[in-house]
């Protein structure tokens, strides 16, 4: 009997259809066992969110700053022939939930030495947040074999209304009967066990070698290169008010209030005047970087980790 376990967090319950959706081909099999383990924090993240509380969990997101999360519950004492951790992504980060598991030492447990597959439902800027997750898997020992990532189609600025709307109102409808539906497609979700079959081939044969070269043929992750350069920027900008924030305090304190109001005025105000400005710096950027910028988009869509640039 081979034995498969799922680590996931989710608030809307998406990334929990996309990962039944992938195992549908395993399901059938009698002789792999699998074991669910969702992620609990202590002190439960609303979904729909308050408008200021979602900005609250912004600085710990950036930050990788663990919360408090009840007791992981699965036998580490037993092997797992499979790890799938799957997770969704705050402000370009791991949720804060997902990222304080990776930290438990149950976890780090059981994934030494064992193959990882991680999932991942978002908007649609995911890369830095998958390389803070390689390098805690590698660190505790784990063999990451592979990457499915879903994201919103919508365009950019469409998909900020749409996710905003979901997250703060909870519905999963058109947005004033004219926006498309915000987060992954049903679509999408449905044709994900084609990645299951892909994974349980290799699974039955214990050969990961080529399994994320497999993924990335059938378009388990694409990558954008405007994207790409859009988030390294932003990135770098959350990292300055992330540190700025939480000067004044922790998660809950009053005394960032303020702060977190001043936040959410740049915010609007860099996607309304700064993001177009921005994709049009991004396109004339990769017109002079092609070469480059093709070697990082390679690099991004693998599993292996460069530790040059993680330094």
């Amino acid at each position: 009997m081979k034995r498969i376990i799922i680590l996931y967090y989710t608030q809307s319950g998406q990334l929990k259809d996309i990962v039944d959706s992938i195992l549908k081909p395993f399901k059938v099999d009698e002789n792999i066992e699998i074991v669910y383990e969702k992620i609990t924090p202590e002190l439960p993240y609303p979904f729909p969110w308050k408008i200021l509380s979602f900005f609250d969990s912004f600085p710990e997101s950036v930050s990788n700053i663990p919360c408090k999360i009840e007791p992981l519950k699965f036998d580490s004492n037993q092997r797992f022939d499979l790890i799938i951790f799957a997770y969704q992504i705050w402000y370009l980060n791991p949720s804060i939930p997902s990222i304080s598991a990776l930290y438990e030492q149950k976890f780090q447990f059981i994934v030494k030495n064992t193959p990882v597959i991680t999932v991942i439902g978002c908007r649609n800027m995911w890369i830095l947040a998958q390389e803070k997750v390689k390098n805690l898997i590698y660190n505790a020992g784990g063999k990451l074999v592979g990457n499915i990532v879903l994201i919103d189609r919508s365009p950019n600025l469409i998909g900020i209304v749409t996710i905003v709307y979901w997250l703060i109102f909870g519905k999963k409808n058109r947005f004033l009967g004219i926006f498309p539906k915000p987060g992954v497609s049903k679509k999408d979700i449905d044709n994900c066990q084609i990645f299951g079959e892909t994974i349980l081939n290799d699974f039955k044969y214990n050969d990961f070698s080529q399994l994320q070269n497999k993924l990335i043929n059938q378009k388990a992750v694409k990558i954008s290169s405007g994207l790409l350069i859009f988030e390294q920027r932003i990135s770098r900008i959350f990292k300055i008010w992330a540190k700025f924030i939480l000067k004044s305090g922790n998660a809950g304190d009053k005394k960032r209030i303020p702060k977190l109001y001043f936040f959410i005025v740049y915010l609007i105000l860099a996607i309304i005047i700064l993001a177009p400005v921005s994709t049009i710096i991004s396109a004339i950027y990769l017109l002079f970087r092609k070469n480059s910028t093709k070697k990082d988009v390679e690099y991004y869509s693998n599993v292996f980790l460069n530790f040059k640039k993680n330094n």
